[in-house]
């Protein structure tokens, strides 16, 4: 943590947390503009995923306490990652708005106009990796 940060108050820190936060999902929304909201997503968890090793490996500073923090890293960021997901899951729940015909899906969290194509029960739901990456 650096020196700016500790000298921080915990609601600045929460403040610039979710200053941080906000502004990463700007960029996604962006990138939703043009791409599928499936897609945006795994980039974002790879991206999340990337810099997360990135992270735990500075902090770990040799490869011995790298190795090391390898498992309770990965088991730290995937069990945040199941928390922050069931609490925001449940905020959409709360304000989810079902799809009129002809007008967009609209929540007071964020924007999202589903592609317009007639729904098929052979759709994924959600897209696997294969899927998104190309070999």
């Amino acid at each position: 943590m650096s020196e700016t940060n500790t000298a921080m108050t915990e609601e600045e820190r929460n403040q610039l947390y979710r200053h941080m936060a906000d502004s990463f999902i700007h960029v996604a929304n962006q990138h939703a503009e043009q791409q599928d909201a499936f897609m945006v997503s795994s980039a974002f968890l790879y991206a999340a995923a990337r810099f997360s090793a990135f992270a735990t490996a500075v902090q770990a500073k040799t490869l011995e306490n790298y190795t090391a923090d390898r498992e309770p890293a990965i088991d730290y960021f995937t069990a945040e990652l199941r928390r922050m997901l069931g609490e925001n899951m449940d905020d959409y729940q709360r304000v989810f708005q079902p799809q009129q015909p002809e007008q967009p899906a609209t929540t007071m969290v964020h924007k999202y106009t589903p592609p317009q194509k007639p729904a098929s029960d052979d759709d994924e739901r959600l897209l696997s990796y294969d899927h998104l990456v190309k070999k």
